[in-house]
């Protein structure tokens, strides 16, 4: 819900249009968060899972990819890559769904690894993203776009 709102006030998005019930059945109207998850769902930056979103759930680094790709192709910053993987060490346990998105941010230069001491990177694809990651991503991915 966080990085959804985040995105938003990026894109200086009118929430207006965004105000009403969601579509995600885990997502009251009226939270401070509805009308910044229906605005990522209308522009095709989220997806949720099975009718639901999971607003209070803590975000992965693979999905922090995930959503940044498609906020990037939804604003036409960017198109989707061409790169099938990263070249992180753990790049086997990154979920199919998110491999491309993980692949392109890492060739922009938006997201990197964490170091294993020999010269490779890993990318933690599961592990849950810290604010301050998501920060930098999201400052990284901004600054690109010179925003």
């Amino acid at each position: 819900a966080e990085l959804a709102k985040i995105l938003a006030v990026a894109a200086n998005a009118d929430m207006h249009p965004y105000t009403g019930p969601s579509s995600f059945s885990d997502v009251a109207d009226g939270k401070w968060y509805t009308r910044y998850i229906n605005w990522a769902a209308a522009m095709g930056i989220v997806q949720g899972s099975g009718n639901r979103f999971y607003p209070q759930k803590n975000i992965s680094r693979q999905e922090i990819a995930v959503m940044l790709q498609r906020y990037a192709i939804s604003c036409t910053c960017i198109r989707p890559g061409n790169a099938a993987t990263a070249s992180f060490s753990d790049g086997d346990t990154v979920a199919s769904w998110a491999k491309p998105a993980v692949a392109q941010m890492e060739e922009l230069g938006i997201i990197n690894g964490t170091s294993n001491g020999d010269g490779t990177y890993r990318f933690d694809p599961l592990n849950t993203a810290k604010r301050c990651e998501a920060a930098k991503i999201v400052s990284c991915f901004l600054a690109l776009n010179g925003v």
